[in-house]
């Protein structure tokens, strides 16, 4: 089997690495009503894909519909408050992950 190179790897480590911090940034330091609460979720799925591809470096074709889906996913277990029914809405880091409101315009930030 072909060794693959290690440069999408790392050009996709970094850019998660980039994008997180700029989520944590938001998330601790930012309080208004734009940057936080919509460039936070339009980075989100942008941070997961970038993550997938450090370990998936050839890609698949439906990846970013997936991510996209799957952040979608995570919106409606925030329409079913899925967290509290789990417990995990009590557990800071499971809270921040998941969220706890649901809008619709979150869904646009997503695609």
């Amino acid at each position: 089997m072909a060794r693959l190179s290690r440069a999408p790897r790392l050009g996709y480590a970094l850019a998660f690495l980039v994008l997180l911090a700029a989520e944590v940034v938001l998330a601790l330091f930012v309080r208004d009503r734009f940057f936080r609460p919509y460039v936070g979720d339009v980075l989100a799925v942008p941070a997961v894909y970038c993550f997938l591809r450090i370990f998936l470096p050839r890609g698949l074709p439906w990846l970013p519909a997936g991510v996209v889906l799957f952040a979608g996913l995570v919106e409606a277990g925030q329409w079913l408050q899925l967290a509290g029914h789990l417990g995990l809405d009590q557990i800071p880091f499971f809270h921040i992950l998941l969220g706890s409101v649901f809008d619709w315009a979150d869904l646009l930030c997503y695609i």
